[in-house]
C-alpha cells in the first residue's frame, strides 16, 4: 500500500472515532409524556439515542401527530325524587380523544361521585360535544355536558335520577339459536329521529331510553333490562356480524315484539333453522337457479351459485314449509320440508324443460325508496298496509324488502312497522308526484310524498290514531303468540 493509501485510511478511522465519541456525548432531546400529577402536559428526558457503526444508514424517524394530554374533575351527588343517595351510579363519558376515569366511576353509599377524565385536548375540541351520561341499572339515564378543564376540586353538582321501567321476559329458544343475530330493544319515540342504522350501536350519550339495549338471556332464557323510559319500545332481531343470515319474515316476525311500558312480562320467539340446497340436473350443478320459501309474513328467494349451491345462510321456520325451485330450461319443483328444528341439507334434482325460459328472481326495479319507518302517535300496529299512488292517484306495484343480486326478503301484505323498509317500484314510471300511504281506516293514514328520483329516503309516516282496536290495549300482556 503507498504512502497515500495508508495516510487516507488512517483519517477514516480516524473520523468514526470522532463521531462515536460525539454521538455518545449528546445529550438527549425532551420529549412530552402524558402525566396526571398536575392534571396538564409535562415533559421527561427521552433514553440516549441508538450507536450505530459509522457510515450506517439510518431511516427517518416518524413524524406522528403530538398531543396534549389534559385532565377534568367531576363531582356529583347522586339522589332520588325522595332525596335518598344512590349508589352504584356511573359515569359513561362520550367524547373524542376520551383516554380514561380514575380513581372509580360509581356512586359511593353515599352518592357522591368523584373522579378525574383524561383525555386528548385536540382531539376533544376538533369533536364537538361532549357528554357525560349517569347511568344506573334501576333508573333512567340522565345525560349531562361534560366539564372541561375543572380544577382539582370542582364543586359537587346535584345529580337526580328517576325511576325507570323494566323490560322482562322468557326467549322460547336459546340466545345460540339465533346464529349471527342479536335480540334488541328500541324505543320508538315519533318525536326523535331513529338511528340511521347499525353504525349507532350500544349506549349513546342519550343513554338507555333512546338508541337500543342489548337483552342477554341467561341459560333459561329469561331476560330483564332495568332502567328503561317508559312509552313504546320494539323488540327485535338485528345483525350485527360482517356475513348475516338471510332470515326469513316468519322467523323474524315471530321474534318481534311492541312493548309499550310499563308492560307484563314478554315471550319472544327467534326459533329458526338453517336450510341449503344443492340444485343440479344429471349431476351437472345449475347455476342460477331460484329456491323460494314462501310464508305468512312474506318470502326469500335465494339464487344458486357457479356450483349449484345456495350455502346455509337461509334461516326458516321450525314449521312444515314448501320450497319452489325454477331455473330457465328446467321444470319447476316442490320440495317439502317437514316440521323440526335441526338444520337441513336437501339436494334438487332439476328435468330438462327447452320450452321454460323465465327466472322468478327478483330484480333490480326500475327505483327504490328508503322508509325510515311507520309508527304510531300513540301506540303502533306491528303491521300496516302500504301504498304508492303514481301522479294520477293510480296504484303502482311495489315490493318491499331488501333485494340483492344472489338473495331477496320480501313482506307479502301488511308491512312492518318501526322499522327501516326498502320499497321498489316495480312499474314503469312517469314523470310527476308520487303519494305514499300507510294505515287505515283504523289507523288513520299517513302520507308522504316522492318525486320519483331513486334512492330517495323518506321521512317517518306517524300514523294518527293510536292503535287499539286492532288488539290488545297498549301495554297489555304478550302471550309470545302461544294458544290459549
Amino acid at each position: 500500500m503507498t504512502h497515500a493509501g495508508r495516510t487516507g485510511c488512517a483519517l477514516v478511522v480516524l473520523g468514526a472515532v470522532v463521531a462515536v465519541a460525539w454521538l455518545a456525548r449528546r445529550a438527549p432531546e425532551p420529549t412530552p409524556e402524558v402525566g396526571l400529577d398536575d392534571g396538564g402536559p409535562r415533559t421527561v428526558a427521552a433514553p440516549p439515542a441508538e450507536l450505530r457503526p459509522f457510515g450506517a444508514v439510518v431511516a427517518a424517524p416518524s413524524r406522528t401527530p403530538r398531543r396534549t394530554i389534559t385532565s377534568t374533575g367531576l363531582a356529583y351527588r347522586i339522589r332520588d325524587p325522595a332525596g335518598r343517595p344512590i349508589a352504584g351510579a356511573r359515569a359513561n363519558v362520550r367524547m373524542h380523544g376520551f383516554l380514561g376515569i380514575e380513581p372509580g366511576h360509581a356512586s359511593d353509599a353515599a352518592g357522591a361521585l368523584n373522579a378525574r377524565v383524561t383525555y386528548d385536548a385536540g382531539a376533544a375540541k376538533e369533536g364537538g360535544r361532549a357528554t357525560v351520561a349517569i347511568v344506573h341499572p334501576a333508573f333512567r339515564v340522565r345525560e349531562l355536558p361534560l366539564p372541561m378543564d375543572e380544577a382539582r376540586d370542582p364543586r359537587p353538582i346535584d345529580v337526580v335520577l328517576d325511576p325507570g321501567e323494566t323490560l322482562e321476559g322468557t326467549l322460547v329458544a336459546p340466545m345460540t339459536e339465533l346464529r349471527g343475530a342479536e335480540l334488541v330493544a328500541r324505543r320508538l319515540d315519533p318525536d326523535r329521529p331513529p338511528p340511521r342504522g347499525f353504525d349507532e350501536l350500544g349506549e349513546t350519550a342519550g343513554g338507555l331510553d333512546r338508541v337500543r339495549v342489548r337483552l342477554l338471556p341467561d341459560d333459561r332464557g329469561r331476560f330483564v333490562v332495568p332502567g328503561l323510559a317508559p312509552g313504546e319500545w320494539i323488540v327485535s332481531l338485528e345483525c350485527g356480524c360482517l356475513s348475516p343470515p338471510t332470515f326469513h319474515p316468519d322467523v323474524w316476525d315471530a321474534a318481534r315484539r311492541l312493548v309499550r311500558l310499563p308492560s307484563e312480562p314478554i315471550t319472544p320467539d327467534p326459533r329458526g333453522r338453517r336450510v341449503a340446497f344443492t340444485v343440479s340436473s344429471r349431476g351437472v350443478p345449475v347455476a342460477g337457479a331460484t329456491v323460494t320459501i314462501p310464508g305468512r309474513r312474506g318470502r326469500i328467494v335465494v339464487r344458486t351459485s357457479e356450483r349449484g349451491v345456495t350455502g346455509g345462510s337461509m334461516v326458516i321456520p321450525v314449521s312444515p314449509v314448501v320450497a319452489e325451485v325454477a331455473a330457465p330450461g328446467f321444470a319447476p319443483t316442490r320440495v317439502d320440508l317437514e316440521e323440526g328444528t335441526s338444520d337441513v341439507e336437501r339436494a334438487v334434482e332439476l328435468t330438462a324443460a327447452p320450452d321454460r325460459d323465465t327466472d322468478p328472481m327478483p330484480t333490480l326495479p326500475r327505483a327504490q325508496v328508503l322508509l325510515r319507518r311507520i309508527v304510531g302517535a300513540r301506540g303502533s300496529p306491528p303491521n300496516v298496509s302500504l301504498r304508492l299512488l303514481d301522479p294520477e292517484g293510480r296504484v303502482t306495484p311495489i315490493l318491499v324488502g331488501w333485494i340483492n343480486p344472489d338473495d331477496a326478503v320480501l313482506f307479502d301484505g301488511p308491512v312492518p312497522t318501526a322499522t327501516v323498509l326498502t320499497v321498489h317500484v316495480d312499474a314503469p314510471m312517469v314523470d310527476g308526484t308520487y303519494t305514499f300511504e300507510a294505515g287505515d281506516a283504523t289507523t288513520g293514514i299517513a302520507r308522504a310524498t316522492w318525486d320519483g328520483l331513486p334512492f330517495a329516503e323518506l321521512p317517518t309516516l306517524v300514523l294518527p290514531t293510536p292503535a287499539t282496536a286492532a288488539g290488545s290495549p297498549a301495554g297489555a300482556a304478550d302471550d309470545g303468540g302461544r294458544p290459549k
